[in-house]
């Protein structure tokens, strides 16, 4: 546990900081060392494919965007990140369909979003 959380606190201060190559690096490692199959760390999962997904999107790879967010989304189908960012990844390549689809099904999950 102690693990995971210092490799979540040292991908989040890379992002702050725009070190990419690093944020990936530690999204990489805690997601490898997350434990799978439990329900209490599926919400930890898909925060940080959530994370890694903004980052993808930062660099510009829309596809490791698009296939991070969605493994997000089927980890945790009742949080509206996952959505937001493969909305976000599907206007980058100029899908306007699919990202306004993912925005509706992000304000249908929460409606005070807008």
């Amino acid at each position: 546990a102690e693990r995971i959380r210092r490799l979540g606190a040292a991908a989040e201060s890379s992002i702050a900081s725009g070190v990419h190559s690093e944020a990936l690096y530690y999204l990489n490692e805690v997601l490898a060392v997350l434990p799978q199959g439990r329900e209490y760390t599926k919400s930890d999962r898909a925060k940080y494919h959530c994370l890694r997904s903004g980052v993808h999107l930062a660099i510009r790879d829309y596809n490791a965007a698009k296939a991070d967010a969605q493994e997000a989304i089927e980890l945790t189908p009742h949080m509206t990140e996952g959505y937001i960012r493969r909305a976000e990844a599907f206007e980058a390549m100029e899908d306007w369909d699919r990202a306004r689809a993912d925005y509706e099904s992000a304000q249908a999950v929460q409606p005070e979003i807008t």
